[in-house]
């Protein structure tokens, strides 16, 4: 059994550990979790190891943050002694399971319907069952496809185990994140908002618009 001490870092000392508006945190926190949620089980023996699970998170990481032309490169040491590997997780153990067929293929999200929040992402290969540790509650599950996702929604509890149905998957359109320009006061610069995909902005109108008052083409 092995002992010791080992280090996991986001980023080297002379890096920046990067946050993403879409990810609603870090991006080596949220592959990390992904990870020990079943996305980094390479050998599909239900468990999670210290080498699955920092190889994952590294290798995402890196590659997400270069698509913003950033470095950020995870780091990992380690003072051991003894022999064997060391687990951090066991996906079957108590957690709500999403089970996956062997046919299925593809990329997968993860939400929280109630806080509007990526939990997870992953990626599933034909020719293989797998099973991925889900949270309990009201979740989101959306398979990407060109274009749009099929998406189904899930009420988790404890020990149970769930299947995605694309016959029964709602189609969404996906949309980018845009950013709404509005006209600042004189004194002020411009500002603006990104807005993520399902995100509800309310408006209110400065004065009242009415066909006595308004014409085609006013701002």
């Amino acid at each position: 059994m092995p002992e010791g001490e080992i280090i996991m870092t986001s980023s080297t000392g002379i890096e920046e550990s990067l946050e993403s508006d879409d990810l609603q945190g870090s991006f080596f926190s949220h592959y990390l979790v992904s990870g020990l949620r079943g996305a980094a089980d390479f050998n599909l023996d239900g468990k999670v190891s210290l080498t699955e699970v920092y190889s994952y998170a590294s290798e995402k990481t890196e590659s997400r943050t270069a698509g913003v032309k950033r470095s950020q490169h995870p780091t990992f040491e380690f003072k051991m002694t003894g022999s064997g590997e060391v687990y951090l997780t066991n996906i079957g153990s108590t957690s709500p399971l999403l089970s996956l067929s062997p046919s299925e293929q593809g990329n997968f999200l993860i939400y929280d319907r109630r806080h509007r929040g990526l939990i997870m992402e992953f990626e599933k290969s034909q020719g293989t069952q797998r099973f991925i540790a889900l949270p309990e509650g009201d979740l989101l599950v959306r398979k990407k496809r060109d274009g749009y996702y099929l998406e189904q929604p899930l009420l988790t509890q404890r020990g149970g185990i769930y299947h995605f149905n694309e016959q029964e998957g709602r189609k969404v359109q996906i949309s980018t994140a845009r950013r709404i320009l509005f006209d600042p006061p004189a004194d002020e610069k411009s500002k603006g908002a990104v807005l993520r995909e399902g995100e509800i902005v309310r408006l209110r109108l400065l004065e009242t618009i009415s066909t006595k008052t308004s014409h085609a083409g006013d701002k």
